[in-house]
């Protein structure tokens, strides 16, 4: 797909932990959303994709760009922001203007100025007075300001409260709706269900799932059973061949519509939550230690 980013085959290894043979594509006009336990290799995975980290094997393309071989095309048109502060506490926003743009000939002072004043930040003031959550705003503004076709976020809506996540996702809904391949990852999984296309799902370095969310409502539902019937609840899983997990009082069955089973039952459409609980807690695990 053209624009899109292409991830083929990438691996890393470590002593205890392995990023193992992930490949998807994150297409030009959608939000990918990129969900997993802590430890489930999402950092190590947005790291490689941005070249803060060399992957052992596999390659990483930006609309046919290749990312060993073209670092500055596909760097002049990627906006990156993460859940650190990588900007010099001592500095004020007007500052950041003025490196960014340099950096970039794209970059839009009116875009840059305007998200300030969406977000409530005074350019004139020190980072260093800035909260935690101010300091977020500022990284989106300034990974935005210069009209980037991909974008890239890594935890960043973490520390938000609901109004400015929300204003932040719609403003990454609005980019994808101009064409922009958007890939954020995430713990809050409303934000997902609410605004992402494309799921992808990551437990322990392997991607476990990988779907559009509409494929997702469209053809899969969700039986939930009290914890007292449990034998019932196996007996379906096993008729349908299908992920199992308890989730408070209840034991949660995966399965795709058709199957007949929405009229014994009342079947409910899983939301993104639902899903890591069936495919991460789900699966069986041993006891390996591993990164984030």
């Amino acid at each position: 797909m053209k624009d899109s980013i292409i991830v083929s085959n990438v691996t890393k290894r470590y002593a205890n932990f392995t990023l193992d043979d992930i490949s998807f594509e994150a297409g030009s006009g959608q939000i990918t959303a990129l969900v997993g336990a802590n430890g489930a290799g999402k950092t190590t995975l947005i790291s490689i994709m941005t070249d803060q980290l060399a992957a052992d094997a596999g390659r990483v393309q930006y609309g046919g760009y290749d990312l060993r071989r073209d670092k500055v095309e596909i760097k002049s048109n990627l906006g990156l922001v993460q859940d650190y502060n990588c900007f010099y506490e001592k500095y004020r926003a007007d500052d950041i203007r003025r490196i960014m743009k340099g950096f970039f000939k794209a970059w839009s002072d009116d875009c840059f100025y305007g998200l300030l004043a969406d977000f409530g930040l005074r350019a004139n003031v020190p980072i260093s007075d800035f909260s935690q959550g101010m300091k977020k705003k500022l990284l989106f503004a300034a990974a935005l300001s210069h009209q980037a076709q991909y974008i890239i976020l890594d935890e960043i809506t973490s520390e938000l409260d609901p109004l400015t996540r929300n204003d932040i996702m719609e403003i990454l809904k609005g980019r994808a709706d101009r064409g922009a391949a958007v890939v954020f990852s995430t713990h809050i999984t409303s934000d997902v269900d609410h605004y992402a296309d494309h799921l992808l799902m990551l437990d322990r370095g392997k991607l476990v799932l990988e779907d559009s969310l509409d494929n997702i409502r469209n053809n899969y539902l969700i039986l939930k059973f009290p914890q007292e019937d449990r034998e019932k609840a196996e007996a379906v899983s096993r008729r349908l061949d299908s992920q199992m997990t308890k989730i408070g009082q209840n034991y949660i069955v995966l399965f795709k519509k058709g199957e007949g089973m929405q009229k014994d039952f009342n079947a409910a459409i899983p939301t993104v939550e639902d899903m890591m609980m069936l495919y991460i807690r789900g699966g069986s695990h041993d006891d390996t230690d591993y990164l984030d």
